[in-house]
């Protein structure tokens, strides 16, 4: 029997990792939300930084989010401490080392399903609930009504309304009539 609370707890743990995953890949294509964090960062520290120092610590914390373990770990115990034991362990270890082998096939889904926009255009929350969804439906099994209500859900506590008009219209197509298609062949 799934413990329902260490589920959601888990599920927001692999959210968390994934928006953190694409952040990280966005970040330096762009160069004024760069110059922004360093101005922040000078702004924190009361003193000059060095540019290209800033930039290599950045490419350092980069290389570190690729340790999963770590950022997992990191993730659960700044963010959900006390409930930490209660955790579905097997539902992050079933979802979360799949960030890149299913990046490049939820983007060429949703590209394909979007009317308006590329999903790369796509906010960083949106996408990371994406593949959150996908990678759910394909490696967990998880009932695809439950996973889109979650990726709604996701959405509406995380970003906008918009965002969760968004994911519901894409989402029913990518995983629940996915899935209607895959159980039907």
């Amino acid at each position: 029997m799934v413990n329902i609370r260490g589920r959601i707890i888990a599920r927001k743990a692999v959210f968390i990792y994934f928006y953190m995953r694409y952040f990280w890949e966005f970040l330096p294509r762009q160069d004024w939300v760069l110059d922004d964090v360093y101005q922040a960062v000078k702004a924190a520290l009361l003193k000059e930084i060095d540019y290209s120092e800033f930039k290599k610590q950045l490419e350092l914390s980069q290389s570190q989010l690729k340790d999963r373990e770590n950022m997992i770990s990191y993730v659960l115990n700044n963010f959900f401490q006390k409930e930490i034991d209660i955790v579905d362990g097997a539902y992050i270890d079933k979802v979360a080392p799949f960030f890149d082998e299913f990046k490049n096939e939820v983007e060429q889904k949703v590209d394909l399903l979007a009317r308006s926009f590329k999903f790369e255009e796509m906010d960083i929350v949106d996408r990371a609930i994406f593949l959150l969804g996908y990678v759910e439906k394909r490696k967990v099994g998880t009932e695809p009504k439950l996973i889109l209500n979650e990726m709604i859900e996701l959405a509406k506590r995380y970003w906008d309304e918009g965002s969760s008009k968004l994911i519901n219209g894409i989402g029913h197509h990518l995983i629940i009539e996915e899935s209607v298609v895959e159980k039907n062949n």
